[in-house]
C-alpha cells in the first residue's frame, strides 16, 4: 500500500492526547524550541522574541480520546470525533515557531467558556508583553479571518493584504478575552476543521497546511508598532452585524439583529450595560457544556452562544445564569 501523503504523524499524536497530557507534551516542545515556558493553572505561556502572540486551545468537546483515524484523501476523521477544534491550531503554531519565535499561549477549557484565557487575562504575563498583534488559529473553514469585538480597520486591512484571508463573522473565542486585556488587536484564522462539536468533524489537511503558510506570510509583513485594540461600538457580535448589514437588507440604525436556529431577536443599540451570562447546553452524549458570554441581555447571550455552537439549538439549553 502506498504511503498517504497527507498523513502527519505529529498531528496524529496531538489529536490522540488528553488535554493535560498534551500540555506536558507542549511544554517539552517549547523547551526544545528554545523557549522558557510557564505552565500555569489554565494555560501554558512562552514569551518569544518576535512581537506577535500565537494562541490556540488544548481542549476539545469530545468525551473520548481519538483512537481510530480515517483518511479520505486529504480529509481526516474519527468515530470518536477528530478534535481539529483546536488541535489544528496547536499543530499550526508548532510549525510556525520553527521560523518565527513568536510568543505562544496554549489555553485550557476554551470549550467550557474560555476559562484558561480568562486566567491569562488577569495574570502578570500581560504586563510588558511587547506584542504588536495576536493571531489565534481556531476557526473552522479555509480562509476566514474573524475579529470579533476588535474594530481596527487598519488591522483588518493588514491581515487581508496577503490576499488569502477574508473577513467573516464570529461570536466569541479566547482572543475575545485576551485582546482587550493586552490592548492589542487580534484575529482568529481558519485552521481547516469542519463540522466541529460533532463526531462528524473533519480536518482538511491541505487547508491546515495552507493556513500555516499564509500565517507566515502575515508574519513577514512589516509591522513597526502595535495595532491598537479598538472595541467595536456595540461589542458582542463585533463586526458580525456590520458585515451582515453590508451583505443583506438594510438594518435600522437603532437596532442590531441576531439570529439563532429558531428565532430572530432585535436589540436596541442604546442598551449599554453588559454582564456575563453562563449558557449551559446539553451535549449529544448527555453531558453539558458551559459557554460564558458578555452580553447586553439574556436574548443576546443566547444568540451568541448558539452562533458559536452551531450544531445546537435553543432546545438544547438547559440553564442560563447571569452574574
Amino acid at each position: 500500500m502506498s504511503k498517504n501523503k497527507y498523513k502527519i504523524t505529529e498531528l496524529e499524536e496531538i489529536l490522540r492526547m488528553k488535554q493535560m497530557t498534551l500540555k506536558s507534551h507542549l511544554e517539552a516542545k517549547l523547551e526544545a524550541a528554545g523557549y522558557e515556558p510557564k505552565s500555569e493553572d489554565g494555560f501554558l505561556y512562552a514569551k518569544g522574541t518576535f512581537p506577535v502572540l500565537l494562541v490556540a486551545h488544548m481542549d476539545t468537546v469530545h468525551e473520548e480520546c481519538v483512537q481510530k483515524i480515517k483518511y479520505t484523501g486529504a480529509i481526516m476523521s474519527s468515530p470518536q470525533g477528530i478534535g481539529g477544534d483546536d488541535r489544528c491550531g496547536i499543530y499550526a503554531i508548532l510549525q510556525i515557531i520553527k521560523e518565527y519565535h513568536c510568543s505562544v499561549l496554549f489555553t485550557e477549557d476554551e470549550e467550557k467558556g474560555c476559562i484558561g484565557a480568562e486566567k491569562f487575562a488577569v495574570s502578570d504575563y500581560i504586563v510588558n508583553n511587547d506584542i504588536n498583534y495576536i493571531i489565534e488559529i481556531d476557526r473552522r473553514g479555509t480562509n476566514d479571518c474573524v475579529f470579533y469585538s476588535c474594530d481596527n480597520p487598519d488591522f483588518e486591512e493588514f491581515i487581508e493584504s496577503t490576499g488569502y484571508f477574508k473577513t467573516a463573522w464570529g461570536s466569541v473565542s479566547d482572543i475575545s478575552t485576551i485582546a482587550p486585556a493586552l490592548g492589542v488587536a487580534a484575529v482568529n484564522l481558519s485552521s481547516g476543521y469542519f463540522d466541529e462539536h460533532t463526531t462528524r468533524e473533519t480536518i482538511n489537511v491541505e487547508a491546515l497546511l495552507s493556513t500555516i503558510e499564509e500565517a507566515k506570510k502575515i508574519l513577514a509583513l512589516p509591522c513597526e508598532e502595535p495595532f491598537e485594540y479598538i472595541e467595536a461600538a456595540y461589542g458582542g457580535y463585533g463586526n458580525w452585524w456590520r458585515d451582515y448589514d453590508e451583505e443583506a437588507s438594510p438594518i435600522s440604525t437603532d437596532y442590531t439583529t441576531a439570529y439563532t436556529d429558531d428565532c430572530t431577536y432585535i436589540f436596541s443599540k442604546e442598551e449599554k450595560a453588559k454582564k456575563f451570562f453562563h449558557i449551559y447546553l446539553q451535549t449529544y452524549s448527555g453531558n453539558e457544556i458551559c459557554c460564558e458570554i458578555l452580553a447586553i441581555n439574556e436574548m443576546e447571550a443566547i444568540g451568541m452562544a448558539l452562533s458559536h455552537y452551531q450544531y445546537y439549538s435553543a432546545c438544547d439549553i438547559i440553564d442560563i445564569k447571569s452574574q
